[in-house]
């Protein structure tokens, strides 16, 4: 099934469209919350600190709030989450100087109500289309989500540039409230309200009750520690080579070579067992990324980016269409949000491992080698991918 096909299919243009605008500022709010820290006369130390606590309350609340939308549709939960997310994200443009705890604070409660719109569409995907047009789609949503976060910095920051970043924050604000609101509104989006009450009630463990989506949570988390460590190295590898001024264009390689792959992925479509190709991904992904230990130059390194990058959108449509079969009834929504939290914590993860490491080849070997410690855990544990 083709890319062109799976887009044809009732409702997956709309969905996809709206949910890749309301995913732009995902990938802009902890840059921003850095530049309104400095804005303010604050310490890199604090705008670090602000970005990552976007990203941990991200974590803690995503998988909650799949939960609620599981139980009670998505609209209630979107629209909501998105009115306090954008309340908190908006506020951070009026904090004093004074107050780094309120700037923080802020960033805790925008990351907790972030809305979990990834989560949210492919659990409508994942419900209402056949598998052969499901694969496809998923297949193009990994790869179109790269211009996503792409575009949200550029022009997110961009606008901070020449407006300030307390209006660039707020211009964010709103785009993220509007965004989500219109993808709530959508027929598809509705259609959960009816669906979610007819689910059973879930209790306890939710998601986590299914032994393969505690199988790809750990997956989820090698990956988020794998980037974590290589968007480090990236940074660490410019600076060592006197070029701060490539990270750049370091990213955007990395990006375009996954974007390119995946684009080509959906339009061929998939065969085969999707465990053996899910493993297949991660082996390729480790060895790519154990290749940028060796780069001489940052020309070469932009090479190996590109190279590497190229595995990255087809395995995580793999992953998220593994996802969609193992999650037991009604908790779909949450199996997501918690692939969302699994790489969310990952990041963080290999972040601090690489800062520990320093050298830009240590970092890219520990991401390899986590990589392939994923590799081996999925197909260790390929059963339970198996056994719905």
């Amino acid at each position: 099934m083709s890319a062109l096909s799976a887009v044809r299919a009732p409702g997956v243009l709309r969905t996809l469209t709206l949910s890749l605008v309301a995913r732009i500022p995902d990938g802009a709010i902890g840059l921003l919350l850095v530049l309104q820290a400095r804005h303010l006369g604050f310490s890199y130390a604090i705008g670090g600190l602000a970005s990552a606590a976007t990203a941990v309350g991200m974590a803690v609340g995503t998988p909650l709030l799949g939960r609620v939308a599981d139980r009670h549709g998505q609209p209630l939960v979107l629209h909501l989450s998105a009115a306090i997310a954008a309340l908190c994200l908006a506020a951070t443009a009026i904090v004093p100087a004074g107050a780094p705890g309120l700037l923080i604070g802020l960033a805790v409660g925008c990351g907790l109500a972030l809305p979990p719109i990834s989560a949210c569409v492919r659990a409508i995907w994942a419900r209402a289309l056949a598998p052969r047009h499901l694969d496809a789609t998923l297949t193009l949503d990994a790869s179109l989500q790269e211009i996503a976060f792409m575009i949200g910095p550029l022009v997110l920051a961009s606008a901070a540039s020449i407006a300030g970043a307390p209006a660039a924050l707020v211009a964010t604000a709103v785009l993220l409230w509007a965004s989500t609101s219109a993808f709530a509104l959508t027929p598809e989006a509705r259609a959960t309200r009816v669906l979610g009450p007819a689910h059973e009630r879930v209790r306890g463990a939710g998601a986590l009750r299914s032994s393969g989506v505690r199988t790809l949570l750990a997956v989820s988390v090698t990956l988020g520690a794998a980037f974590g460590a290589t968007e480090i190295g990236i940074v660490a590898f410019s600076d060592a080579a006197g070029a701060r001024g490539s990270v750049g264009l370091l990213y955007a390689a990395w990006s375009v070579g996954s974007l390119v792959a995946g684009l080509i992925a959906a339009h061929r479509g998939h065969r085969g067992d999707p465990v053996r190709r899910a493993g297949a991904l991660l082996l390729t992904l480790a060895l790519g990324t154990a290749l940028l230990a060796a780069a001489p130059d940052v020309g070469w390194l932009a090479a190996g980016l590109l190279l590497a990058g190229a595995a990255v959108a087809p395995l995580f449509a793999v992953v998220y269409a593994l996802m969609g079969q193992v999650a037991p009834a009604g908790t779909v929504t949450e199996a997501y949000a918690w692939e969302t939290t699994g790489i969310m914590g990952g990041i963080a993860i290999g972040s601090a491992a690489a800062g520990v490491i320093g050298a830009p080849a240590g970092m890219f070997a520990v991401a390899a080698v986590t990589l392939l410690a994923g590799a081996i855990g999925l197909l260790r544990r390929a059963h339970t991918l198996r056994s719905t």
